[in-house]
């Protein structure tokens, strides 16, 4: 772990690093497609890099990645502007080397973007539009939706915590929505919470905070998904 967060500072393997948390397991047929890929992309000296690093990072504990990536930033922001766009584009190949890009990698991508984009200047400030909670009714339930599903492994659990979260934020009138694959609904919904208003929020937050402590059982996916749309929505967020 040590070495690992070491490599985080390291402005010249940083890349490498962040590229080897996308890589999957050696037995599954992306994997030599997108070891390929790296070296005829980036080059010998990118590709010694991965392929030292990675027996490190396949080590890690689920709860132990994400925490890398956020340590990595420092680092991240010294690359060039040139360099930080061919980056991106790196990561989502990789990402979309085995036809799908899961939860983690969906995480890793958001919170590069997030944490990322306003240092090479790709964002502008969003201004607040929505102030009541019928305008992002839908949105909240995309995002609860999705958390509770990934949280639970049965949909009577699902729905017990999706119930309570809304009963903690004062949310009614909320539909539980369908356990889905795809992440592109869920893109969308922060995309419109981004500009809701500080207030509905803070809300969102306190139903997602009550959906994860509902079975007195934190799991790591819940956690890091949670800290993924709050760093999105740019609002604060205690788990620990």
């Amino acid at each position: 772990w040590q070495e690992l967060v070491e490599t985080a500072h390291d402005s010249y393997q940083v890349r490498a690093l962040i590229c080897c948390l996308l890589i999957v397991d050696p037995r599954r047929l992306a994997y030599d497609l997108q070891i390929d890929w790296l070296q005829v992309e980036h080059g010998q000296d990118f590709h010694r890099q991965v392929l030292r690093l990675l027996p490190l990072t396949q080590k890690l504990r689920p709860e132990q990645r994400l925490p890398l990536v956020e340590r990595a930033m420092p680092a991240l922001k010294q690359l060039s502007a040139p360099q930080y766009q061919d980056f991106r584009k790196t990561l989502m190949q990789l990402a979309k080397a085995d036809g799908e890009i899961d939860l983690f990698e969906w995480r890793l991508y958001r919170l590069i973007l997030q944490y990322l984009n306003p240092h090479f200047g790709d964002v502008q400030p969003l201004a607040a539009r929505y102030s009541a909670v019928k305008d992002i009714r839908d949105e909240v339930a995309t995002v609860l939706s999705v958390l509770v599903h990934f949280g639970h492994d049965t949909g009577e659990a699902a729905a017990q915590s999706f119930a309570k979260a809304c009963t903690a934020a004062g949310f009614t009138g909320l539909q539980l929505q369908p356990r889905s694959n795809s992440l592109k609904p869920l893109n969308l919904a922060l995309s419109k919470l981004s500009e809701a208003y500080p207030h509905l929020k803070g809300r969102l937050i306190k139903a997602m905070q009550a959906a994860i402590q509902s079975d007195g059982e934190l799991r790591p996916v819940e956690l890091d998904l949670v800290r993924t749309i709050a760093a999105i929505m740019e609002v604060p967020v205690a788990l620990d």
